[in-house]
């Protein structure tokens, strides 16, 4: 591998774990997370040595093509990754049912005592109408007329 394309690499990799750490700092990663993306950065950064790491170790275990080598362990990192992620989905589904479930039972309890209150309290309750609010007039029958005192008179 060539000296700028080894250079790129570990850019890549600082940049990378940079933009964690910064990510973190703000509070818009979670800190048990970022310990994964900080290794991911690690290897990243490995990764511009790769060659003089991997081949020999690929020719150690008989894997006679090493691009192989690094498919399967990325390929394990991600079947480790979703079983992780599953399992965190797992846990927040669980949560959200039983809070849920618990909220239900909130507004169940503080329905029957807003229920109960209002028994005890019939009498001291009052509806007040205000004065601007204008009541409806009497119900007119098919061919009556109304007047301006609000009486009816039958059409001729």
């Amino acid at each position: 591998m060539s000296l700028g394309m080894r250079l790129m690499i570990f850019l890549l990799g600082l940049s990378l774990m940079l933009i964690i750490f910064e990510l973190v700092r703000r509070n818009k990663f979670r800190e048990e997370l970022s310990i994964a993306w900080f290794a991911v950065g690690i290897l990243v950064l490995a990764g511009s040595m790769a060659d003089l790491i991997i081949d020999p170790f690929a020719k150690m275990i008989g894997i006679y093509y090493p691009p192989a080598l690094v498919f399967a362990w990325l390929i394990f990192c991600l079947v480790v990754a979703l079983l992780y992620f599953s399992s965190v989905i797992s846990d927040l589904k669980g949560k959200i049912k039983e809070l849920s479930q618990k909220m239900a039972l909130m507004e169940f309890e503080m329905d029957r005592r807003t229920d109960t209150n209002a028994g005890s309290c019939q009498s001291r309750r009052q509806v007040v109408i205000p004065a601007s609010e204008e009541r409806p007039g009497p119900l007119l029958r098919p061919g009556e007329i109304p007047d301006k005192a609000g009486m009816t008179d039958k059409k001729d």
